[in-house]
């Protein structure tokens, strides 16, 4: 699994609640003010903006036009919340696209908790009833779906939660019906999910 950042390391919240920064996000530049404390606890990014040599830090305002709103929305819950889950309201995770887009923004700007726990939802997701229906296979996702091809576009080959879709495939749907089918996979999670099933096949014909 991955590791935590070296920053996660037990403070009290409060000492990440001093001072704010504006972040504006899309196109239309729609601004959210966070913590800047909070938001460099987490990442790399936001502390490098906050607290290097760039006009960010000066101006307190930083720019990311390229974002999605809604993807942000969810990346400003977490770090408030510090949980993908929340008893008095809904989250909107039922979209493995969400999870998705929400991994690849956290891929970016290195929070490698929040990438951490986006790996174990989907690990908690992969056993709901839905992914027993054979149009949907590949935990949740089917091989269609343009979630795995945006995942393997932005992030580094292998990345974990790449590897993890690879091995759910090649564990548990046949190899028959990923040879013909998987042309529909992106190639780099192709090769992985062959190798996955080779390797689950020999490790179960040795039990």
């Amino acid at each position: 699994m991955i590791a935590a950042n070296k920053t996660d390391k037990v403070v009290p919240f409060r000492e990440l609640l001093k001072t704010v920064i504006a972040v504006k996000v899309g196109p239309a530049r729609t601004e959210f003010i966070i913590h800047k404390e909070l938001a460099c606890h987490h990442s790399p990014f936001f502390k490098a903006a906050c607290m290097g040599n760039f006009k960010e830090s000066v101006k307190k305002v930083i720019l990311m036009e390229n974002e999605e709103l809604e993807i942000f929305k969810f990346l400003v819950q977490w770090l408030y919340k510090n949980s993908l889950t929340s008893e008095d309201e809904k989250w909107g995770f039922s979209s493995w696209g969400t999870l998705i887009r929400l991994y690849v923004l956290a891929d970016k700007l290195g929070i490698l908790l929040l990438k951490n726990e986006i790996i174990n939802e989907c690990v908690n997701k992969k056993y709901t009833p839905t992914i027993l229906d054979k149009k949907m296979p590949c935990a949740g996702f089917g091989f269609s779906d343009p979630a795995i091809q945006f995942l393997v576009d932005h992030t580094l080959p292998k990345d974990p939660l790449a590897q993890f879709i690879a091995d759910f495939a090649g564990n548990d749907v046949s190899q028959k019906h990923i040879e013909e089918e998987g042309n529909q996979l992106p190639k780099e999670i192709l090769v992985l999910a062959l190798a996955s099933a080779v390797w689950f096949r020999s490790a179960w014909h040795k039990l």
